[in-house]
């Protein structure tokens, strides 16, 4: 249709100058004839007279300038008229034809072509529209816009979400517009039956208010769980949490609970917290970021951390993790330091069941003495004459010593005046480093 209407265009263009071209050198051609036509008596009486003092010289003629001809009164020289013909009448100068009589006809065709031709190019691209751009939209408005345009359009909602057990006014409150099919721009006809699909997700708003629903939820259940406070810092791709238990870690010289700090890659550093390592994995996957969950107990002593990444997360989004978690590492180092005496006191406290238990500091390692005629096991076994069962106890606490303490940790168990049995543990490092 297009290449049509441009031949057209182009043909009666082509005639168009021609017929104007024409029409203005015949215009022209007219002017001459009538002003030869004007000037023809004059000429010839002008011809006929005599000229005074003009002969024959020597046998030559004698020359006329062209000034003498005819100066209109003024002195200035005219141009000559044209020369009569045998017949006496002016040559007259040929006349350009016209355009074929034939020809005209054709033009009025190809005019009346042409007109109908962009009428019914203009008739038939009215019957179309573009798909709008309703992307970021809310449904109730995209839905408006789209079938505003043809009442044969319908809409239908595409989302990952159930919307089923959602009111029109719910959806919209809560959805946006994401995606469209057919596409934005995409030409469809206004007099055929079309559906346009759009692709919705959860608005901004519906996002930060469901987020923040979860953050609460995870609060809530700390409190109800014993904790006397818990906030949080929203970083976007990592959510800290700092919880206070509501009791010390030390009380009166007694080491309350043994502390533990985990990640997410090695869970199983203390059985006792994997649950909550696992539920802070599960956590990172509803809040779609890494957490970091930091335990205290109410005398500012470390309970626990914890790292728990989201499956999509990003490189940069775990550094920034490590790092927080690094940092609060280094926090409770420098409290150990500065405080050691009242955290070794408080693991003497741990075995305030025996005859009695002391402790030497020396060249950077801690080690327990631990008095005694016999031990019960933490599952009520009674393991009073097994060396390798009272060592296999010795060692659990070595390491969650040493781990709280960062320093090795060395514990000997004196029975009846004599060693028994001994332990020692190296600390293993609070490095926050994800696994390979």
């Amino acid at each position: 249709m297009g290449k049509f209407l441009g031949i057209c265009v182009l043909v009666a263009g082509i005639v168009w100058k021609w017929e104007f071209k024409m029409a203005n050198q015949s215009e022209i051609n007219q002017g001459e004839r009538e002003q030869d036509e004007k000037c023809q008596p004059d000429c010839q009486e002008r011809d006929e007279m005599p000229v005074e003092g003009l002969g024959e010289k020597d046998g030559a003629e004698d020359e006329v300038p062209d000034e003498t001809l005819d100066s209109g009164g003024d002195g200035k020289a005219t141009e000559q008229p044209a020369s009569p013909s045998e017949d006496g009448s002016l040559a007259k100068k040929p006349v350009n034809g016209r355009m074929p009589s034939w020809v005209k006809p054709i033009v009025v065709v190809l005019l009346v072509i042409l007109a109908a031709a962009i009428g019914l190019f203009a008739w038939r691209e009215s019957r179309f529209a573009e798909v709008p751009d309703v992307i970021g939209d809310s449904p109730a408005e995209s839905t408006s816009e789209i079938e505003a345009i043809s009442d044969k359009w319908e809409v239908a909602y595409a989302a990952g979400d159930d919307l089923s057990g959602l009111s029109d006014e719910d959806i919209d409150a809560r959805y946006e517009v994401v995606g469209v099919d057919p596409a934005v721009g995409e030409r469809l006809s206004k007099d055929e039956s079309n559906t346009i699909t759009i692709t919705l997700e959860k608005n901004a708003a519906t996002r930060a208010a469901e987020r923040l629903a979860i953050i609460q939820g995870e609060i809530s259940g700390s409190l109800e769980n014993g904790y006397a406070d818990e906030t949080y810092v929203d970083n976007g791709d990592v959510v800290v949490f700092k919880a206070v238990h509501a009791v010390p870690v030390f009380v009166d010289g007694t080491y309350r609970v043994s502390p533990s700090v985990g990640k997410d890659q090695q869970p199983e550093i203390y059985a006792t917290w994997e649950d909550s390592q696992d539920g802070y994995k599960q956590l990172a996957e509803s809040l779609q970021s890494n957490v970091v969950s930091l335990i205290y107990g109410s005398d500012g002593y470390l309970m626990g951390i914890f790292v728990g990444l989201y499956s999509d997360t990003t490189d940069g989004a775990i550094e920034r993790a490590a790092q927080i978690a690094a940092e609060a590492r280094d926090a409770h180092i420098a409290k150990v330091t500065d405080n050691l005496s009242v955290v070794l006191d408080g693991f003497v406290g741990v075995y305030s069941g025996f005859d009695g238990c002391e402790y030497v500091v020396e060249n950077g390692q801690v080690t327990f003495y631990v008095y005694g005629n016999g031990m019960i096991a933490s599952n009520g076994e009674n393991i009073s004459n097994s060396s390798a069962r009272i060592e296999q106890e010795l060692r659990s606490d070595a390491s969650s010593f040493a781990y709280y303490l960062q320093t090795p940790v060395t514990i000997k168990f004196i029975k009846n005046g004599a060693l028994f049995a001994t332990a020692t543990s190296e600390p293993e490092s609070m490095v926050f480093t994800p696994a390979e």
